[in-house]
């Protein structure tokens, strides 16, 4: 199993109120423009999940750090490396992982989505106080 250590390593999104901006009309956000869309940007899968909703999330498996995917049929986050699946909470609803992904915060305005990730320097990667 990955250490939390490693897991924030390869996250790279671990600044407090961390946020980046995205354009979903933009060519290269593409897969956005359709339900079921993702795309990946700065540590963070993005998926648009309704018309007007869309999540983040950090796109590696708590299990074994493996780049996760979007499976809009079952609405679930899928490792493949096999060891997990998530919902679109983050939480882990089969597989190996016991931690749930770190989610971000997205806001939309007009066609520009901002993701924040709001997790500050006294929460671990699963939100929980380190203190």
């Amino acid at each position: 199993m990955i250490t939390d250590i490693e897991l924030e390593n390869r996250i790279g999104v671990l600044s407090p109120a961390r946020s980046f901006q995205l354009n979903i009309s933009s060519p290269s956000n593409i897969a956005l423009e359709r339900v079921g869309g993702f795309t990946y940007l700065e540590g963070a899968i993005i998926i648009r999940i309704t018309k007007n909703t869309f999540k983040a999330f950090s796109y590696v498996c708590t299990h074994n750090g493996c780049i996760l995917g979007y499976d809009k049929n079952t609405n679930a986050l899928v490792c493949p490396c096999q060891c997990g699946i998530y919902d679109l909470e983050g939480n882990v609803i089969r597989g190996m992982p016991v931690k749930p992904l770190r989610q971000f915060t997205v806001q939309r305005e007009g066609d520009v989505l901002t993701i924040t990730d709001n997790y500050g320097d006294n929460t671990d990667i699963c939100n929980e106080t380190k203190w």
